[in-house]
């Protein structure tokens, strides 16, 4: 009954993507006194849903974040599916993947509640809510209601962990900053206190059944049954055996990432559990990526973007520098262009609302559509090789900045870097990860061959080539080249304003501002020659041999300046 849940890993996906780029204090807001989650509900739905009309037939699940609604969702939708296959076993459903719903009832846009309308029943329907903020139809049509509870001791660390991982809601230092929040009702979804005494006049009700998260731990089958006569579905032995097997902590896992998507990892983990690569990376055209972040969908959709000639890009592997170079840039543009205060907000704005993606190469596949919508001129980011991007990009007129920085750095930063991003696979050492980094087995694949694919366009007569360490070097005469590549006329006080502006220390102050709870991961030292703290002698002569074969003598080594920066 595992089937592959396309909306809810698509909702889940673009939430990871919407809340990395957002600021911490931007991530929730309020609606009649609860905050709730920017990137995933909004003021609009909370009021659409309100005319929702439930069914007497409909089946409501009920519970607090972390109290274990996505395991029993997934038990009650095999509970309706086992009922439904051999009550109508003969027909064909009309619920397919084209009428599929977000599950939980305030996660969606606002004619969700319409499209709702043409799911056959028994429609499974989750949700956070407190039965205050529940559409009234609920209750008026005695729909079904089970209402899952957990110990809130067990709700809290759960949370605090998941916050933690998950980019659409906000992260705490401390073990003790989240408790204060948890036991001050400055949570998602409210005071699980108060939503408890809420629910509570509620459970005598003939319609509502509760049950705790632990007593379906301890005896599943027994929870199952109890769940199935409550709802009238009458279960022989065999399927009941298969239920309570399919809903096995360990069965449910290995389904994860089919039916949660980037989330499964999260939801089915134990604590101090090692996420595999499997469940954070997939692989396109031989090279992995983060699911959190991308799709093979959307990357197919990526062939036919079309680029402008007035766009920038700005190309570079991961942990080369190319969040700080998109924010030097961004400085120069704007300085340019001598945007208004009013139209820098409109152009912030316009990002916001198409939902943009801060790589060209995330997101979901319809935001390139999205992005003709974009006013000119565009700056576009990726970490991608060349034979990955659409074709427009080197056969248009749009210019390529190209950023470059010594392998060495690169695999130190990136090896803090992987170690950090929850939604990327950690390593136990660095030998391990230097391992994978010399093979190409990360994320955007290997450095090396993604700098011998550019160094064939080296040539390209709309491409400029910049290193990482001239930038830091000197970053006002950086400035000056790159200005001058893309046609923009500042002063000498202009650029030493930006310079100012786009230190590493500026950026780092302001990193939580600008990058949300990743600002620390992304800054974090910002210095040249740090491998030297990792590197055994060992490696580095692997990576010098390695360095000579793929790139000795090119215009790029030159650039990159080996020798200088990658010798003891």
């Amino acid at each position: 009954m595992e089937k592959s849940r396309k909306k809810f890993i698509d909702v889940i996906d673009k939430a990871i993507v919407v809340g990395n780029t957002m600021d911490r204090d931007e991530l929730l807001f309020s609606y009649k006194g609860i905050l709730y989650p920017v990137a995933l509900c909004s003021l609009e739905v909370f009021r659409a849903m309100e005319s929702f009309e439930a069914r007497s037939d409909d089946v409501i699940l009920a519970g607090y974040p972390k109290s274990g609604t996505n395991w029993v969702g997934q038990i009650l939708s095999d509970l309706v599916a086992t009922f439904e296959k051999k009550r109508l076993d003969e027909e064909k459903s009309v619920n397919h993947e084209e009428l599929e719903e977000f599950p939980y009832l305030e996660i969606g846009d606002t004619e969700k509640y319409e499209r709702m309308k043409k799911l056959t029943s028994r429609r499974v329907i989750l949700t956070h809510l407190a039965p205050g903020n529940l559409p009234k139809s609920i209750f008026k049509n005695k729909a079904k209601i089970l209402l899952l509870i957990r110990n809130p001791k067990d709700v809290a660390t759960s949370f605090f962990h998941f916050s933690n991982a998950w980019s659409a809601l906000p992260s705490y230092e401390t073990w003790d900053d989240f408790f204060v929040a948890f036991m001050t009702e400055k949570m998602p979804w409210g005071s699980y206190f108060n939503y408890l005494s809420e629910w509570n006049k509620y459970a005598a009700d003939e319609n509502v059944m509760t049950i705790t998260y632990e007593e379906l731990k301890e005896n599943r089958a027994l929870g199952v049954k109890n769940i199935a006569s409550f709802l009238g579905i009458s279960l022989t032995g065999e399927e009941l055996r298969s239920v309570v097997e399919r809903s096995s902590f360990q069965s449910m896992k290995e389904n994860s990432l089919k039916t949660h998507g980037a989330l499964g990892s999260m939801l089915f983990r134990k604590e101090n559990e090692k996420t595999s690569p499997e469940d954070l990376l997939f692989s396109y055209d031989g090279i992995l990526y983060p699911a959190a972040f991308s799709s093979p969908e959307t990357l197919e959709a990526l062939k036919s973007f079309e680029t402008r000639s007035s766009d920038v890009i700005l190309a570079g592997y991961p942990k080369t520098g190319t969040n700080w170079l998109e924010q030097m840039v961004r400085e120069i543009e704007s300085t340019d262009a001598k945007y208004t205060e009013e139209e820098m907000k409109e152009r912030i704005n316009a990002e916001k609302e198409l939902q943009m993606f801060p790589r060209l190469e995330f997101g979901d596949p319809g935001v390139f559509e999205r992005m003709k919508k974009l006013p000119s001129r565009r700056i576009i980011l990726t970490h991608l090789s060349p034979h990955l991007l659409p074709p427009s990009v080197l056969q248009g007129k749009a210019k390529i900045l190209l950023l470059v920085r010594n392998p060495k750095d690169t695999a130190v930063s990136y090896y803090h870097f992987y170690n950090n991003m929850p939604v990327l696979p950690s390593f136990a050492s660095w030998d391990e990860y230097f391992t994978a980094f010399m093979n190409g087995k990360l994320a955007w694949g290997s450095y090396f061959d993604h700098l011998m694919e550019w160094n064939r366009h080296i040539d390209h007569e709309r491409m400029m080539m910049i290193s990482y360490e001239e930038l830091k070097e000197n970053p006002v005469l950086g400035m000056k080249k790159i200005a001058a590549f893309f046609g923009f006329s500042l002063s000498e006080e202009e650029f030493s304003r930006i310079a100012r502006k786009t230190s590493f220390q500026a950026m780092k102050e302001k990193s939580k501002e600008t990058h949300g709870k990743f600002g620390d991961i992304l800054f974090r030292k910002g210095v040249v020659g740090s491998w030297r703290d990792l590197f055994s002698e060992v490696q580095n002569e692997e990576m010098d041999q390695k360095f000579e074969e793929c790139i000795g003598g090119t215009i790029l080594a030159t650039k990159i300046k080996y020798d200088i920066y990658c010798k003891t």
